[in-house]
């Protein structure tokens, strides 16, 4: 007697199947199949494994396409202003939108602001700081003191 397996994920226009069959004679057999919405060929595999092989190449095959996907290049583009200096007119923006806004997360006027201002999230975060705002509270000012532990950086100095 034999036994199955089978599984289908979509990953943009592409779909991937993949079976795994158990036969009586304790061969794993595991096939895949890349196909677009045409019904081209984009990936296409057969493995054939001892049943106790199977839970350690699994893992293997894990670590290798983990370790190509850290490989790869970055795949989200860098924000459209990234290193370009602040200048008076975003901090402006800035500090307007911080000290004026209720009702909003921290997180999400950050992720707002980040993209109206072609910033990365981390960049209005410090750019907040710099300016005397508490990145972590909507509308905040920070104490004298707290300015007094960060660097003196020029207001146009890219972050």
């Amino acid at each position: 007697m034999s036994t199955s397996f089978h599984a289908e994920e979509q990953l943009g226009d592409l779909t991937y199947t993949m079976s795994c069959v158990v036969s009586d004679q304790q061969e794993l057999v595991l096939d895949l199949l890349g196909l677009d919405s045409s019904g081209v060929v984009h990936a296409d595999g057969r493995l054939h494994l001892p049943v106790k092989g199977g839970v350690v190449v699994g893992d293997l095959i894990m670590r290798v396409l983990r370790a190509h996907a850290r490989m790869q290049p970055r795949t989200r583009p860098a924000p459209v202003n990234a290193s370009e200096p602040w200048t008076p007119a975003d901090e402006q923006t800035l500090r307007g939108a911080w000290t004026s806004t209720t009702g909003v997360k921290a997180v999400q006027l950050v992720r707002n602001l980040a993209e109206k201002l072609g910033r990365s999230k981390t960049a209005v975060r410090s750019r907040l700081s710099k300016l005397g705002l508490d990145p972590d509270v909507v509308g905040r000012v920070l104490a004298a003191e707290s300015m007094d532990v960060l660097p003196d950086t020029p207001s146009d100095e890219g972050a």
